[in-house]
């Protein structure tokens, strides 16, 4: 008996049918005119948001004797590829569809696959990562949609402005470099580069220097291979580094000054004391009672139980005047009766509050001596001086004097820990300030579209250093010092963007998209490590569209030559990793199947040598 089929074959119904006519309507060789064979060169059924269509397409020759090209087939290309890609089922708005809800808003391939289920378009979601490549390939080819943009840019800004930099997934993988267009903030172009030196960057960017477009200038940070190429494919465009990595730069000093100040703050502080009882509190197992709010009984235990309390703490205070104490039974006024044994209990609840407290002071203690930095705008060790600093002022003002349980053992480590480093807090303290002054007087004439040329804002910067390292303090020195050697290092390559309308002076917006393509990431796979991305994180950069409707109309223009292009690189770009898929999934045969073609290559070079003086 015939075994069933694996997949079922499927049904549609009220399927519409479109016929897709040739773009040729004479034979290109003879001129004369083609005629329909009667037989189906497509014949289809594709899914696609709107519904199921059947796409045909019939085959055309020329029946001319004299042709030397009779014979020859014709078929409507443009047309079915505006439907969907070559022997594939699913239309090109599915894909549009896929890659925008995976792309922009981030959802998974599983997600994914039910809301296209659920919207009548029969799909497994392994299939919805299948044409997710698919889509992939298509935004690999749309180098026209990409010369469109670049031609309205330079019409409206007078010239284009080329922005380069590196990219990395993870620390020991390959550079991802982008070049793209500042002013409409497109990418352009994307490698993946093994060594990051100026040669392999100059001989991937020399065909983009040759595009018939004005350059009006080049962006880049601070590498070396970066300024050194962008300088050479481009030798005529005055170049801006980003300042953002000059003030990374220059912050140096600060930065170091700031971990030897939570260094010793940490040292001052000592060990972070252990919470009195807090070992047998977690070991002991206390009793869970739940409560169910809804339920009117238990409603009425708790409003009993409040009652109890405000009579215990009533009686206490009594017994605590009178200085005697408390019988088997603690006794209110027309309020219920509560034993000792539920005084006992209440103090323990109590106690394992107050531990509760402990805990958190201990918590925001150790944040502030943890504290996080992020150069230039964040220093840990001094915003953890400033939070150890309002946690002490706040138990100095608020904890009893005669408090000597472990809130006074922190307050008086935390006093501690002040007093060791309150003078190199105030070093640190000085150069941040310095350092905001250099910020603002950077950012000052671009944000009041003040008239100041690169000129002028370059010599006040200078003689505003000169002045902070004469006023003293070691750590300031050493800013304004190091500031000013980056200054004579990169030259007027700082103070491009204030002679060039429009300019930005830094190129932060690419990095932030690709910080959201890693956090999308890790969302989607539940994994800190974002190496994957080495396999498509160049063609997700190159998405430029504001609406699914908009990406569709984009993908609809791609020539199917760039996009089997495209496709190719990306299977090769993914092979390696599909087969350590193959090998977890079945190690020996994926090994034989590899050592077949491994045999047979050394036995070609065996044959080669042979002949080989």
């Amino acid at each position: 008996m015939k075994r069933p089929a694996h997949r079922p074959k499927r049904e549609y119904s009220n399927v519409e049918r479109r016929v897709c006519q040739p773009e040729l309507k004479t034979c290109p060789n003879c001129g004369g005119k083609i005629y329909s064979t009667g037989s189906l060169s497509i014949n289809k059924i594709v899914q696609t948001m709107s519904g199921a269509v059947n796409v045909r397409a019939y085959r055309y020759k020329c029946k001319a004797e004299q042709c030397t090209e009779k014979g020859a087939c014709y078929r409507a290309v443009k047309e079915v590829l505006q439907i969907s890609l070559p022997k594939s089922t699913y239309g090109l708005d599915v894909l549009a569809y896929i890659g925008w809800e995976h792309d922009r808003k981030y959802r998974q391939f599983t997600e994914i696959g039910e809301e296209l289920r659920e919207k009548g378009i029969e799909i497994s979601d392994r299939h919805v990562s299948r044409l997710y490549n698919e889509y992939l390939a298509l935004l690999g080819g749309l180098t026209e949609v990409r010369k469109a943009k670049l031609s309205e840019a330079e019409k409206e800004h007078g010239g284009l402005v080329w922005g380069l930099d590196g990219l990395k997934p993870d620390k020991n993988g390959p550079m991802l470099y982008v070049l793209y267009e500042v002013f409409s903030q497109m990418p352009v172009a994307c490698a993946w580069l093994e060594k990051s030196n100026s040669e392999h960057l100059i001989e991937w960017l020399s065909p983009y220097g040759k595009l018939p477009y004005k350059v009006l200038a080049t962006l880049s940070d601070g590498e070396p291979a970066e300024i050194t190429a962008m300088k050479t494919v481009w030798s005529d465009a005055p170049h801006q580094m980003c300042q953002l990595h000059f003030l990374n730069n220059s912050a140096v000093p600060i930065a170091k000054a700031d971990r030897e100040l939570r260094c010793q703050m940490k040292a001052a502080f000592g060990s972070l004391p252990p919470i009195p009882g807090s070992e047998a509190t977690a070991k002991a197992k206390p009793e869970i009672r739940t409560l169910e709010l809804e339920d009117e009984v238990a409603s009425s235990e708790l409003e009993d139980l409040d009652h109890q309390m405000v009579a215990l703490c009533e009686r206490a205070l009594t017994c605590l005047e009178e200085q005697t104490v408390p019988s088997e039974e603690v006794v209110s006024d027309n309020k219920p009766v509560m034993p000792v044994e539920a005084m006992k209990q209440a103090k323990n609840n109590l106690l394992a509050l107050s531990q509760g407290q402990e805990q958190l002071f201990r918590k925001m203690f150790k944040d502030a001596l943890q504290r996080p930095s992020r150069k230039p705008s964040k220093f840990g060790g001094l915003d953890g001086y400033d939070q150890l600093q309002g946690l002490v002022t706040a138990f100095e003002q608020n904890l009893p004097s005669e408090e000597k349980g472990y809130l006074h053992t922190l307050l008086k480590q935390g006093r501690k820990a002040l007093n060791a480093t309150a003078g190199s807090a105030q070093k640190v303290r000085q150069a941040t300030q310095a350092l905001k002054q250099v910020t603002q007087l950077l950012a000052q004439p671009l944000k009041n579209n003040a008239n100041t040329s690169a000129k002028q804002v370059k010599q006040t910067l200078i003689t505003k250093l000169n002045a902070l390292s004469a006023q003293g303090g070691t750590v300031c020195q050493a800013f304004a010092y190091n500031t000013l050697r980056l200054i004579q290092k990169w030259g007027d390559d700082i103070f491009q963007c204030y002679d060039i309308e429009g300019l930005p002076p830094s190129n932060t917006a690419l990095e932030a998209r690709f910080n959201t393509l890693r956090k999308a990431h890790r969302r989607r796979s539940g994994k800190k490590n974002t190496s994957e991305l080495r396999r498509t994180a160049h063609l997700e950069i190159l998405l430029q569209a504001d609406t699914v409707e908009e990406l569709y109309q984009q993908l609809v223009s791609v020539p199917l030559s760039l996009y089997q292009i495209a496709r190719q690189r990306l299977e090769t770009a993914q092979e390696q990793q599909r087969l350590l898929y193959r090998c977890r999934r079945n190690p020996a045969q994926t090994a034989l199947a590899l050592l077949e073609k491994y045999l047979e290559i050394q036995k070609k070079l065996k044959l080669i040598e042979l002949f080989l003086p």
